[in-house]
């Protein structure tokens, strides 16, 4: 299965951190064995060049004190071409001095152009003095730490040491090609740097990560609901593990998932068999109850508790219709019975319906005709219906004594746009996201004093979205709220 890069990912994609890392890891590695690679290519450099001044000092003492001794005086120009021919040997022997047992410089090659002149020049230092009158030959160490000089005595074919030879070593030729050096062993280094990451990524990516990803992969999908996903690894390791586990409670979650089916199911299947046993005898009751109404024979104070009762088994047929039209909309057992309807005759119908109950608070419905005439709506009247009186009843539960609600009706955008607005109480920030969800009953229930078990938002939205329509609502806190419905063209 391919990984595919999401740029939004970037900073928690684990691919990145773990390249970062460890790139950040080799390169601190690597430029420690740069560091220390040239390092010891300096140092090897300086211990070669070292051997082969100490070896050319060692040969070119005897021959350059012989040709001195021959021809300084009398023939120095021969002198001068035979010491010229034996510096060209070693370039890094660029100066050189003939310094006499008593301290006195001879000869330096830096007066090589004055024709056997005699420059004496005295030597003051003691470091030098003590080399020059020593038997052996003696290095001595410049201030940055490296041997800078090499004096080695001169012996004449009797044996006699009159003078010996001060070679100036320079370490010129290293530094020049230093730059060079450096860039090879970057260039190097960032090639097996390139090497190892890339070997290092592809490895992890492939034990690793890959694997990860699966595992990631396979867990999105089964909190998006795809509990038949199985995660297939063999990596043998904790990753096997990982996603043994993963199976084990996909497989859990999807018996515990069809359990709660199967008892929603049998709940579904109490309620709608309940509420069908409960309509015979309620409609009994209610039957009774009204033909004990009109017998003229009962006192006034009888005919009060019939109606108490009466009241109570119209509010239980209430209950028992909402639950039978809950399970019918949630598993869609019920079709819908669609025909061409007049929403404003539906309106009026609803506004004749709840007046009464308006009137006895003093609540005004108000329905304001549309301005242009609203085709008939292609709807299940009676689920409309229903969904219209669920609203409307809100709205005047809501409302404070005296109020108005206002219905409008419009036609906008190619849809049919239904507002009912009330001067309640308003919807409270922190209930809003709830108003259409099963079972909720507005914090203020007993402000207003009403029954109901919180069904009709939900019901009315089930309604709504069953015609492919929407409803939503607008509210501010003590200053009313209104609902909107709409239903597409499509329907119309």
């Amino acid at each position: 299965m391919k990984i595919r890069w999401n740029p939004l990912s970037f900073r928690h994609s684990l691919r990145i951190k773990f390249s970062l890392t460890t790139a950040a890891i080799f390169l601190v590695i690597f430029g420690l064995a740069s560091f220390v690679l040239i390092r010891q290519n300096i140092n090897f450099q300086k211990q070669s060049l070292l051997e082969r001044a100490n070896t050319f000092s060692n040969l070119g003492t005897k021959p350059i004190g012989d040709s001195y001794n021959s021809y300084f005086q009398a023939g120095f120009l021969r002198f001068r071409e035979q010491l010229v021919d034996t510096l060209a040997l070693n370039d890094d022997i660029t100066r050189l001095q003939i310094i006499s047992v008593e301290g006195d410089i001879l000869f330096d090659t830096i007066n090589l152009d004055r024709q056997g002149e005699d420059i004496v020049n005295k030597i003051e230092d003691f470091k030098i003095l003590q080399a020059v009158s020593s038997n052996r030959p003696t290095q001595l160490t410049g201030k940055n730490g490296d041997i800078g000089e090499i004096i080695v005595p001169y012996s004449d074919d009797f044996g006699a040491r009159p003078f010996s030879i001060r070679y100036f070593i320079s370490y010129q030729s290293i530094y020049k090609n230093i730059d060079q050096t450096i860039l090879t062993i970057i260039f190097l280094t960032f090639l097996v740097f390139v090497m190892t990451m890339a070997t290092m990524v592809f490895l992890v990516d492939r034990a690793i990560l890959r694997p990860l990803g699966k595992v990631v992969s396979a867990a999105k999908g089964i909190s998006q609901g795809d509990l038949k996903r199985k995660i297939e690894l063999n990596t043998g390791d904790e990753l096997t593990d990982l996603a043994s586990s993963l199976n084990q409670m996909t497989q859990s979650l999807q018996s515990s998932i069809e359990s709660l089916k199967q008892l929603d199911e049998l709940k579904d299947e109490f309620v709608l068999l309940a509420s069908h046993n409960l309509r015979t005898p309620l409609t009994v009751i209610k039957s009774y109850l009204s033909n004990l109404q009109k017998n003229k024979s009962l006192d006034e104070e009888a005919k009060n508790e019939a109606e108490k009762i009466l009241e109570g088994a119209r509010e239980l047929d209430t209950l028992t219709e909402s639950l039978i039209n809950l399970v019918s909309l949630e598993k869609e057992k019920q079709t819908l019975s669609k025909s061409r309807t007049d929403l404003s005759e539906l309106i009026f119908e609803v506004v004749k319906e709840l007046e009464v109950k308006a009137r006895s608070r003093e609540i005004k419905i108000v329905f304001k005709q549309p301005a242009s005439k609203i085709p008939k709506a292609f709807i299940d009247k009676r689920r409309i219906k229903q969904a219209l009186v669920s609203l409307v009843d809100n709205a005047v539960k809501f409302s404070p004594n005296g109020k108005r609600v206002i219905i409008n009706l419009d036609k906008k955008d190619g849809e049919i746009l239904l507002s009912i607005s009330d001067g309640g109480i308003g919807i409270s920030e922190k209930e809003r996201s709830e108003v259409f969800q099963k079972f909720h009953r507005a914090t203020d229930i007993l402000t207003y004093n009403y029954e109901g078990i919180g069904l009709g938002l939900y019901l009315t939205k089930l309604i709504i979205e069953t015609h492919q329509g929407k409803i939503w609502f607008e509210s501010a806190p003590q200053k009313g709220t209104t609902f909107y419905v709409t239903l597409p063209i499509e329907s119309v």
